[in-house]
This record gives C-alpha cells, sequence and structure tokens, in this order.
C-alpha cells in the first residue's frame, strides 16, 4: 500500500479512537476491555481483531482491499455499543446450496442460538419523521408472522408493497417503545443473573464432584 494511503487510513482510524500503541512501531490499537482490543499493523499491513473475535478466514484482516477497512468500522461500531465480542465471527463460512457455500463478512449471533443466512437482503428507508424505525421494525415482524412469510414463502419486495400497514401517532409510537424496551431491560437483567446462576452451579459442581 503507497505510504499517502496509509497516511489516510491512520487519519480515520484516530477519529474511530485508535492510538500508537506504547514502545510498539507502526502500530495503532484501541482497547475496548481488559480482554478485547483490536491492533492495526501498518508495517505487516494487518489487522489484528484478538482471541476473543473468531474467524473463518482471513482474507478482510489485512489491507489488500479498502472494504477491509469498513469491517473494521463496523467491528468498532459493534463493540462501542457493547456487543460482545464473543459472538463476533469474521468471515462466516455457510453452505448455500448446489454444492456451493456463501461468506459473511461479519455475523453477530449470541451462542447457541440458531439462524438461518440468506444472501437474499433489502433495504427500507423511512421517508417521514411520523414513523420511527423500531416500531416499524416491530410491526414489519408481526405482519411477516401474519403472512407466515418463510424461506419458502420470501419477504419479497412485491408481497411487502401488499401489506397494508395503519400506524398511530409519534406519540403513541413513542410510548409503545418506551414499555417494550422497558421489558427488554428487565429481560436483558434476568439473563443476566440466570448466567450467573449458571456460573454459581458449575463452581459447586466442580468443587464438590
Amino acid at each position: 500500500m503507497k505510504t499517502q494511503e496509509k497516511i489516510s487510513i491512520k487519519s480515520v482510524i484516530q477519529k474511530l479512537g485508535f492510538v500508537p500503541k506504547e514502545n510498539e512501531s507502526g502500530i495503532y490499537h484501541k482497547i475496548y476491555s481488559d480482554t478485547c482490543a483490536i491492533e492495526i499493523d501498518f508495517i505487516n499491513e494487518i489487522i489484528r481483531y484478538g482471541k476473543e473475535i473468531k474467524s473463518d478466514s482471513k482474507t478482510t484482516q489485512n489491507f489488500s482491499q479498502p472494504e477491509n477497512f469498513v469491517v473494521l468500522e463496523c467491528v468498532n461500531r459493534l463493540l462501542e455499543k457493547g456487543y460482545s465480542p464473543q459472538n463476533i465471527i469474521l468471515e462466516k463460512t455457510y453452505p448455500s446450496g448446489h454444492g456451493t457455500s456463501g461468506r459473511l463478512d461479519i455475523c453477530y449471533m449470541p451462542a447457541d442460538n440458531p439462524f438461518y443466512p440468506t444472501d437474499h437482503c433489502g433495504v427500507l428507508r423511512i421517508k417521514t419523521n411520523e414513523i420511527l424505525p423500531k416500531y416499524l421494525a416491530w410491526i414489519l415482524n408481526k405482519e411477516g408472522i401474519n403472512q407466515k412469510f418463510s424461506r419458502t414463502l420470501r419477504a419479497s419486495i412485491d408481497r411487502i408493497k401488499r401489506l397494508n400497514i395503519k400506524f398511530p401517532s409519534l406519540s403513541i409510537q413513542q410510548k409503545i417503545i418506551a414499555k417494550i424496551e422497558k421489558i427488554e431491560a428487565q429481560i436483558a437483567d434476568l439473563q443476566q443473573q440466570l448466567l450467573k446462576f449458571k456460573k454459581q452451579k458449575e463452581l459447586i459442581l466442580e468443587k464438590y464432584l
């Protein structure tokens, strides 16, 4: 990579919070927790995501393609928002039928949570200030269940266009979101307590069995 390109990259990653690593020449890093940090090695042109973030391949962990830094920015944002690094998988490979396979640049899935990867993706843009994105996501999910959308009955653009959805006022949407977020926070707290109890159980079993 040319020197000027590296200078531009350094400028961008510094805005993301990366700083030169002490006593290490040509390496910038950012620490997210005691066990999670990302290093960018400008001498060897390598991006190191650490031991907690898994990867099925390393083709995006170098300077060979500009989009590799898009992956870096996305991972950085996930970690900043508090997502667990143990649940991030880079370049996850999955079978896609007909003897072929596909690959996801970034995959975030909680452990032991089954999912169906797909290359059929769409973007839905809200062109009004009267609809909140989170409310729209929930109502679309509900309509998808009602319409019995599935891997065989796909939520195609034409089928989405045929949906007739009524939206309450903005204030009511905000109230609904606030109530659900409160419940979601309670669920998250209970899940943390459940994990704590499971660890306590494991410690007791290890001690006495």
